[in-house]
């Protein structure tokens, strides 16, 4: 099958962490022996390792629309530069032309995200099949803008197939749009991540591997951690990733005296992420809102079960996996330590949680599994409009 790729967010470079997921879909369609093209925005800047060559870079006029994707991602360098509103026109002429031009050939293109969708409503030619995927970052704009609301209805009204990565943002897209009849296709982990097979630390061990923001409430944990050295004066807590939010987290961990049961590493290659995960004896993520995390199902790969708020589908990988703990909300820092303590608590439990929940992991969210649904769903698209 020839098959488009259209999004907003791809790995610039090797070791990107920007869109990687659609990345790993991308590889494991074409290990099914399907030919498949994507495009990307360009972006401002150097690269910061070996370029890919697999991508096909839209070239933008105005030139200032290379500052609208990538990031915080569209609608927060929006507001952040209200500016580059003027570039947004641009941006999807730009994007428009790239689809018609390069995708004249495929039979099904997929669209990443609202403004790729947008775009290739209007690129699209007779005869192509068009399916939009829904991610967490486009549907919870839903709560938010009204005027979002309307066009992201129009949007999936005229898409011959859509998808959503979870049940929850599957609900949350038809309660805005009752219209949309989304399946649901989760993302997938790299069989790398099955490599890093859990080798316990010897002393309690949790790991951070997101953006360090207020939406994560990365500051949460930091101030819970105390608690728990408390409790367990050896216990270390590994936190991956950078933002705003970094020097409030160091500077409630220097105010409490834990800075040396706090190891901030920064951005880091995704296989230093998994080996932590591999020795770690949970992971931990706080945060208010997700789409699908990511982090969770990493980290099961691992061997390693989690602790996490009921964000997104993560209630969901929690009850399919048996390898995760849900903290409900209201989330304070005392009632996430004494959820972190009554786990390290029990090391028994959580090496057998591990255990069941690699062993799910690799049933449910293996890339080929993925990539299979992906298929069935474009077969779909196709039948729909006769071309099957």
């Amino acid at each position: 099958m020839k098959i488009g790729i259209a999004t907003t967010s791809y790995p610039r470079f090797k070791g990107d962490g920007a869109g990687v997921y659609i990345s790993n879909q991308v590889d494991a369609l074409r290990d099914l022996g399907h030919d498949v093209k994507v495009i990307a925005p360009e972006f401002e800047g150097s690269f910061q390792g070996e370029p890919l060559e697999d991508v096909i870079r839209i070239r933008f006029k105005p030139k200032s629309a290379k500052k609208i994707a990538y990031g915080a991602g569209i609608w927060p360098n929006l507001k952040k530069n209200p500016a580059l509103f003027f570039a947004l026109p641009g941006f999807l002429k730009s994007f428009e032309r790239t689809i018609r031009d390069e995708f004249a050939d495929r039979e099904v293109i997929e669209a990443f995200f609202t403004a790729a969708g947008k775009a290739l409503l209007n690129a699209r030619r007779p005869g192509q099949a068009i399916v939009y995927a829904g991610h967490g970052s486009d549907i919870h704009l839903l709560d938010s803008l009204s005027i979002y609301r309307n066009l992201l209805c129009k949007i999936v009204s005229r898409y011959d197939a859509v998808s959503v990565v979870s049940n929850y943002l599957a609900k949350k897209l038809v309660s805005y749009c009752p219209n949309a009849r989304p399946v649901v296709i989760p993302n997938g982990v790299p069989n790398e991540a099955f490599a890093y097979k859990n080798e316990w630390r010897s002393q309690p061990c949790a790991v951070y591997a997101s953006r360090v923001i207020h939406l994560k409430r990365t500051d949460v944990l930091v101030s819970a951690w105390a608690k728990v050295v408390e409790a367990f004066p050896t216990a270390r807590l590994i936190i991956f990733g950078d933002g705003p939010l970094l020097d409030k987290c160091k500077t409630i961990a220097t105010e409490s005296g834990i800075e040396d049961n706090i190891d901030f590493r920064g951005r880091a290659p995704q296989k230093e992420i998994w080996k932590e995960m591999g020795k770690g004896w949970i992971t931990v993520l706080p945060s208010r809102r997700e789409g699908f995390p990511m982090p969770l199902i990493e980290c099961l790969a691992c061997g390693c079960p989690f602790i996490s708020t009921p964000c997104g589908a993560a209630p969901e990988i929690a009850q399919k996996t048996g390898g995760g703990i849900i903290v409900n909300e209201p989330l304070i820092s005392e009632k996430l330590a004494e959820v972190i303590i009554g786990s390290f608590s029990n090391k028994d439990r959580l090496i057998e949680m591990g255990k069941e929940g690699r062993v799910e992991a690799k049933d449910l969210y293996s890339w080929e599994k993925i990539a299979k649904n992906k298929i069935e769903t474009y077969e779909k698209a196709l039948t729909k409009i006769g071309k099957l």
